[in-house]
């Protein structure tokens, strides 16, 4: 394990697909959900998942470029390039329950959908080696339910119903080398699994397997159509060794469902066992053609999909929130790809006087700094895991900031710090309640809430008065507009408002009944916004006498903070999945950024410009100018940093921007943090070292950031 007092991360920012200039910080190169994996040659990859993602490498995993397809609203749950790396299919799942397969012929640059239909749940995708005959599978979700094939002969122009029709679903498929023979694998109903063969390329089908069991969910044939696995739920294994003509159980004991299978030759693979659509737990290898099977539990990393490379030693696996763990032995150690902050959930988000420098706080005791627009984070380390915060705020500038939560099981605590995070004292504690929320309406006052009780202070945190508010309500969120203007909000659609700093606080009868998670006061205190569950907006220009709400959608999805930073007309809220924006005063609202994170916290710290949300699984994103780094370009790919370290034919290269910058010393490192060798501004011969991940260690002049840390795959 890697240990040092300081941690820095260096994060690739990608190219992304254009979504209102927002972009991930961190998890890079992703923090979207992964579902699938195709390796295509060499060292070349390619990887799908939620909100339109398409990515690939072409130097296994250790650089990325975005791919992304037209329809962010879409999940990428598979991806099939049959013959190269230009022409290939992704198989899309819309919110409503829409699906869709998309076309590229440029590798990922420009995708056509070339089949959608709203009555058909596909869940699976394959293609002929010409790309011209084509296989959808599913089911049609009536009652009952029916197993559903659709085919095409013209690269998916026109598609067709096929056989077989029966009670049940189809969720694999896949067409062999001949491109005519052909397996299926699926259920029917309630009876168990079975598997379908095709001899014509899917116009007609024969049952070959069950059903038996419970329902079978991948097929596979490694290296010829002799032998094949058909994997499915609670363990089941089913293998053929005469072209599919009789199956035998060769399976282990699990309480999962199959989430993904991948093998490598005849003998040996790997099962993803877990919750469908929420990862794998286990993860279950075999290396004697499943006579007998291993298991792994995943731990914090929920594995979604795998594919073993030609040469049979690498695979990569894809999880939940831009996991990326890569193998070069066959499965047997693991790489994390996925360059993150933290894997925490982070909770508070602060730019105290522009978009280069700022905080964030985590539910596990973390506090990162940036000085470079969020391109890098330091861990400052002030706290050990039994702090949870819940928000931080910098409100006179960078040098005195406070953060609110809770240390240990009982004692909520508000701590400060006045030298830009390198020390932190506790200012304010409260046995048995969190401190939740913050709001300081100008340097010097400010205000602190734990449960029911608010605190005041108006010497910048070195004193603190409490005031109850009179009511039983359960409030989530404050914001105060000025020294003596605030308002509460919380469960059930409570509001109460306060004009005598906290003193006494009025119910303000605002007829919600949603949970208000969030509340934002604009100077005045006429101007009130407040969002929560089920995506609920709702505006007051009366100081809270009378509301105008309405739901963002359809969707139960919460949001959970909102934010108008520069008036009533353009404002933000982020919550589950989603980043929206309003230009007209809350009117109307626009998804901004669909994402497989929540979304905790957003700050925009001088206009509309420059903004940053954080939320689970340690997601930063940015939008606005953030230094130049954080614009679009649709479908273009990014590469690397000039500054970040490259690995070309066995020279690790220190770009010309490092060289500039003038670090004190540079190191690479193993994983376990062991020096490997001094590095120097330029080339790095890299020759005599196994395959495997690598740290490069950078010492930098200059306050922050002091040390930072990146990455490298070394692959031969």
């Amino acid at each position: 394990m890697l240990r040092w007092k300081i941690s820095f991360l260096t994060c690739v920012v990608l190219c992304a697909m254009a979504a209102a200039d927002w972009s991930y910080r961190c998890p890079l190169p992703t923090g979207n959900d992964l579902f699938a994996v195709q390796h295509v040659q060499a060292n070349t990859w390619l990887v799908s998942g939620a909100g339109g993602t398409v990515l690939k490498t072409t130097d296994n995993g250790a650089s990325w470029s975005d791919h992304g397809a037209y329809g962010r609203p879409y999940a990428f749950r598979r991806i099939h390039f049959p013959a190269d790396t230009l022409t290939g299919f992704v198989l899309g799942r819309s919110g409503d329950g829409g699906r869709a397969v998309f076309r590229t012929t440029d590798g990922g640059r420009n995708w056509t959908m070339v089949l959608s239909n709203i009555l058909y749940r596909f869940e699976d995708i394959c293609f002929s080696s010409d790309t011209r005959t084509g296989l959808a599978v599913g089911y049609f979700p009536g009652s009952p339910e029916s197993t559903v094939v659709f085919r095409t002969i013209d690269s998916g122009v026109t598609w067709t119903r096929s056989e077989p029709r029966e009670i049940g679903r189809l969720y694999g498929v896949l067409l062999l080398a001949d491109d005519r023979t052909g397996y299926a694998a699926g259920n029917l109903g309630t009876s168990g699994g079975v598997v379908f063969r095709t001899t014509d390329a899917g116009v007609t089908w024969n049952r070959v397997a069950g059903p038996v069991g419970h329902s079978l969910t991948h097929i596979s044939f490694p290296v010829d159509g002799q032998t094949g696995y058909a994997v499915g739920n609670y363990g089941l294994v089913l293998k053929t060794t005469d072209a599919g003509l009789s199956w035998d159980s060769s399976g282990f004991q699990s309480g999962w469902n199959s989430i993904g299978a991948g093998f490598r030759d005849n003998q040996t693979g790997f099962v993803l066992m877990g919750v469908y659509n929420g990862g794998a737990q286990t993860r279950h290898r075999t290396t004697d053609g499943g006579a007998t099977w291993s298991e792994d539990t995943t731990s914090s990393f929920y594995p979604t999909s795998l594919d073993f490379a030609a040469d049979g030693e690498h695979v990569l696996m894809t999880g939940l929130a831009g996991d990326l763990k890569l193998s070069s032995d066959t499965g047997r150690t693991w790489f994390d790809l996925a360059r993150r902050v933290t894997r925490h959930t982070l909770t508070g988000v602060s730019f105290p006087t522009g978009p280069e420098s700022g905080y964030m706080a985590s539910d596990f005791g973390g506090l990162f700094a940036t000085g470079d627009y969020g391109q890098n984070w330091m861990a400052l380390g002030a706290f050990d895991s039994t702090y949870l915060f819940t928000e931080i705020v910098f409100p006179g500038g960078p040098e005195t900031g406070f953060v609110s939560g809770r240390h240990g099981l009982n004692r909520g605590v508000v701590c400060r710090t006045t030298d830009e995070g390198v020390t932190w004292d506790s200012v304010l504690g409260s046995s048995g309640s969190t401190f939740s929320d913050l709001s300081f309406p100008t340097g010097e006052t400010g205000y602190a809430r734990a449960g029911n009780l608010v605190y005041r202070t108006t010497d910048a945190g070195s004193t603190w008065s409490p005031r109850h508010t009179g009511t039983s309500a359960t409030y989530l969120d404050m914001d105060f507009c000025c020294a003596d203007t605030g308002m509460l909000v919380g469960e059930w659609g409570a509001v109460a408002r306060t004009t005598d700093a906290g003193q006494t606080w009025s119910v303000v009868n605002a007829g919600m009944t949603d949970d208000l998670y969030a509340v934002s006061l604009l100077p005045g205190g006429q101007d009130v916004h407040v969002c929560g569950s089920d995506r609920y907006f709702a505006r007051s220009t009366d100081g809270g006498e009378t509301w105008q709400g309405e739901f963002i959608g359809s969707s139960s999805d919460c949001l959970y903070d909102i934010t108008f930073p520069a008036g009533a007309d353009t404002g933000y809220m982020v919550g589950e999945r989603d980043i929206f924006r309003t230009t007209d005063q809350g009117a109307t609202w626009t998804s901004q950024f669909p994402t497989s994170a929540l979304l905790m916290a957003v700050c925009f710290p001088v206009d509309c410009r420059n903004g940053y949300a954080v939320g689970t699984g340690g997601t930063v994103v940015a939008t606005g100018d953030a230094g130049g780094a954080v614009h679009e370009t649709p479908h273009a790919e990014r590469r690397t940093p000039s500054g970040r370290p490259t690995i070309i034919r066995g020279v690790l290269r220190l770009g010309s921007r490092l060289a500039a910058s003038g670090p004190q010393r540079a190191e690479l490192l193993d994983m376990s943090g062991r020096k490997v060798m001094h590095l120097v501004p330029g080339e790095n011969s890299i020759r005599h070292l196994t395959s495997g991940v690598y740290v490069v260690r950078r010492y930098q002049s200059g306050r922050l950031p002091t040390t930072s840390l990146t990455k490298v795959a070394v692959v031969w």
